[in-house]
């Protein structure tokens, strides 16, 4: 382009709404979904008083035997995410109290 003009727009990409995600950390490894994933639901279910409807939940980084990954929950409404923090202080009372969220 010559001087006085602006490039061309570089093409947008789709933006991906990170906003009804939460991270929960303190979640024991195990390499079977179903144990952590029950763990996690637990956990939700005992800070909102009923059951959270996440869409998906997933690890992230490599698997380790001596670590522990964080967890990305990704919450269909508002709602539920605006409850979770707001009661978040009663992870203190569930269970062992390693598990907390970010």
């Amino acid at each position: 382009p010559s001087r006085g003009q602006a490039s061309p727009a570089m093409p947008t990409q789709c933006q991906v709404d990170r906003s009804m995600n939460i991270v929960v950390f303190g979640v024991a490894e195990d390499h079977s979904q179903l144990v952590w994933r029950k763990i996690v639901d637990q956990a939700l279910k005992f800070i909102t008083g009923n059951d959270v409807d996440s869409t998906d939940m997933f690890r992230l980084g490599r698997f380790a035997a001596n670590k522990t990954r964080p967890i990305i929950v990704k919450l269909r409404t508002a709602w539920d995410r605006r409850i979770l923090l707001a009661n978040c202080v009663k992870l203190k009372r569930n269970g062992d109290g390693r598990i907390f969220k970010s």
